[in-house]
């Protein structure tokens, strides 16, 4: 796991895990903004707050409001 780690993009990895099922993070914005979420493997899902986002290509987008916490999943 990881915890707490400060992303380049103003916001904070709270927690993040994962298994061979998937990935699991915690993600708080510290502004509104839109962040791209992005993974490689292809035919992965790609969850925000529960509910399935359409991906474009290798990844989604997410717009965050400013203080925002979100539950991304990604299912492989």
């Amino acid at each position: 796991a990881i915890d707490g780690v400060w992303l380049y993009t103003f916001a904070k990895l709270n927690h993040m895990d994962w298994d061979e099922k998937g990935i699991r993070a915690s993600i708080t914005s510290n502004q509104a903004q839109t962040l791209t979420l992005r993974n490689r493997r292809e035919g992965c899902r790609i969850l925000v707050n529960g509910k399935e986002l359409a991906k474009d290509g290798d990844h989604v987008q997410y717009t965050f409001k400013a203080n925002e916490t979100a539950q991304i999943e990604i299912i492989i």
